[in-house]
């Protein structure tokens, strides 16, 4: 009971919901009735193929939160889905639950997509375990960390704002339509080329509802909402493995400090944390 309840509480933190045009009925369901975004557990007990068959490449925080067993089992989902044969007997079985896995072929290579290398690369880094070597301390951390780019537009892109007692916020992208989500926090610490984020609160919208903007067709958005605190029991501990803090060279005389999280580089943009 503990464990189902535990993975309850992760996947309600991975949940950033958006929906296309043509889904405006679904949209209205699922944010209020399908909260969870648990879709990489259901790849891996459940089969569900669509997850890996989409053209972004899977995000480090539904990573974050599986162990070596089911990282193991789901990158060799990507291979099992074109067939491929197992030496290991373990995994046979495992597939041979699901009505799709025929297994045909001892070399899969040929079928995989740009996107299955870049999820087998990803995955691998998180699988392959940590070092205790460390590279920076807590201190060199501490500032607004911002997910994939460099300055904003309409608004941040993902972000991590490290504080200098150990205390850290995770902020959902403000550009992303229908999210439920908005952040989630707690601690963190270093420990070698491993970070660790305990999840001890999270900031959601309540009493939302979805509306649809009628001077742009198709588009949706939440509205009538309050910001509600809530807090996360038993807190839950998310891993990435981190690299050592890097220089992105734009030109001669300009660059930004960027670290890689779980794969993903988040560019410093600010040593005050709330610059956001």
């Amino acid at each position: 009971m503990k464990t189902k309840l535990l993975l309850l509480i992760l996947v309600v933190l991975i949940a950033n919901i958006a929906w296309a045009e043509e889904d405006w009925d679904n949209a209205i369901k699922i944010t209020w009735e399908k909260l969870y975004n648990d879709q990489a557990l259901r790849v891996i007990y459940g089969g569900e193929l669509e997850f890996l068959q989409r053209k972004e490449p899977l995000n480090e925080l539904y990573l974050s939160i599986l162990d070596q067993k089911q990282l193991r089992i789901l990158r060799n989902t990507i291979f099992a889905q074109y067939g491929q044969i197992f030496n290991s007997e373990d995994l046979n079985l495992h597939f041979a639950r699901f009505s799709w896995y025929k297994p045909v072929t001892n070399n899969v290579e040929q079928f995989l997509t740009e996107t299955d290398k870049q999820n087998l690369n990803r995955i691998l880094l998180f699988e392959n375990g940590y070092s205790s070597k460390n590279l920076f301390e807590n201190k060199d951390l501490v500032g607004f960390w911002q997910r994939e780019m460099i300055g904003a537009a309409a608004g941040w892109d993902e972000s991590i704002l490290f504080y200098p007692n150990n205390k850290y916020t995770y902020h959902y992208s403000q550009m992303e339509e229908l999210k439920r989500i908005l952040s989630f926090s707690g601690t963190y610490r270093l420990i070698g080329n491993r970070l660790e984020l305990t999840v001890t609160k999270q900031k959601i919208l309540a009493d939302a509802k979805v509306k649809e903007n009628v001077d742009y067709w198709g588009r949706f958005y939440i509205d009538e909402y309050k910001v509600q605190d809530e807090t996360v029991y038993p807190p839950v501990v998310m891993n990435f493995p981190i690299s050592e803090i890097k220089d992105y060279v734009i030109e001669a005389d300009v660059s930004f400090q960027y670290i890689e999280i779980g794969g993903v580089r988040y560019f410093f943009m600010k040593k005050d944390p709330d610059f956001y």
